[in-house]
């Protein structure tokens, strides 16, 4: 898989885990990077990515990770800080 299947797959990901009430939320694409065969994607609010002010910024948001071998999807835990975040 390349990254922009992985990318796809992330989105897809992303948009079902947002629930009603919350805002919008996006794919960081300026941060997304490989590590060890993963795509690591961090993502937060649409407006702090169209802003970049701290004020805007969500907190708790851990990257998305695809296994770029098989496409599985999922987000990154704090156990995994060190390796993906």
């Amino acid at each position: 898989m390349d990254r922009h299947e992985g990318f796809k797959i992330a989105e897809g990901f992303l948009q079902r885990s947002v629930m009603p009430d919350e805002p919008s939320m996006a794919i960081d694409a300026d941060a997304v990077r490989e590590r060890g065969g993963m795509l690591v994607l961090p993502y937060n609010s649409v407006e702090f990515l169209r802003t970049r002010r701290m004020e805007d910024m969500l907190l708790d948001c851990w990257p998305i990770i695809v296994d770029m071998a098989t496409g599985a999807v999922r987000f990154s835990d704090i156990t995994e800080r060190g390796d993906f975040c």
